[in-house]
């Protein structure tokens, strides 16, 4: 008797010593799930407290934003949001960033549709820039020149800045005659898949231009 009662004590303790690291564990694992998610959610809220201060937004009638600099003092890389309140950014106002001279980098996403003049005029310090299209709109007749984001009026390219060295074109189907002539400085411009056409002397004049990425399709 004394034996078995010893051997079922043992038995018992084992199943509540068991049972308790289980449950432990379990109790590890829910608050290890719950931290994470609270990470999680404070990275979303910085990241839109983060375009808040650096993008200011209006929205449009049609239901889409167009946007601007919140403030001159932007970080070196700029990456301009494709939506804002779960709706597409689309447009980018005149002078949007305007004397941003901290800038050296920007992307502009392929949900914006019009970029307005001079959206990036007095940007100094700009060395690359991302764009869907050239000139104002993709479909533009007029304004599809290089330099319009730059202030530029009928062609003119001399508002591009000096630093400006790559450009990349992300969309669009057609460079106009003269889009970048006279950008005497920039170093390289990749073209994208969606490309079929080039204007004549759209690269007359780009004195330093030594890489032009063209698709296959040209």
């Amino acid at each position: 008797m004394g034996e078995g009662s010893s051997d079922a004590s043992c038995k018992y303790r084992s199943i509540i010593i068991g049972g308790s690291m289980r449950k432990r564990t379990s109790i590890i694992i829910i608050c290890l799930f719950i931290a994470l998610l609270c990470i999680g959610l404070a990275a979303c809220v910085g990241q839109e407290g983060e375009t808040e201060e650096q993008f200011a937004f209006s929205l449009l009638d049609d239901g889409t934003y167009k946007l601007s600099a919140a403030r001159q003092d932007l970080p070196a890389k700029i990456v301009i949001p494709e939506s804002y309140q779960d709706k597409p950014v689309t447009r980018l106002d005149p002078y949007a960033f305007q004397d941003c001279t901290t800038m050296e980098e920007v992307t502009v996403p392929s949900s914006v549709r019009i970029i307005g003049l001079g959206a990036f005029k007095g940007c100094t310090s700009l060395s690359k820039i991302e764009i869907p299209f050239v000139g104002r709109a993709e479909d533009a007749d007029m304004d599809a020149f290089f330099g319009f984001i730059f202030g530029g009026t009928q062609d003119d390219n001399s508002l591009v800045p000096a630093s400006l060295k790559t450009v990349v074109v992300t969309g669009g189907a057609i460079i106009k005659t003269d889009a970048f002539a006279f950008c005497q400085t920039i170093t390289s411009v990749t073209l994208p898949d969606t490309m079929t056409t080039i204007g004549m002397e759209a690269f007359m004049y780009c004195r330093d231009l030594t890489e032009v990425y063209l698709p296959k399709s040209l």
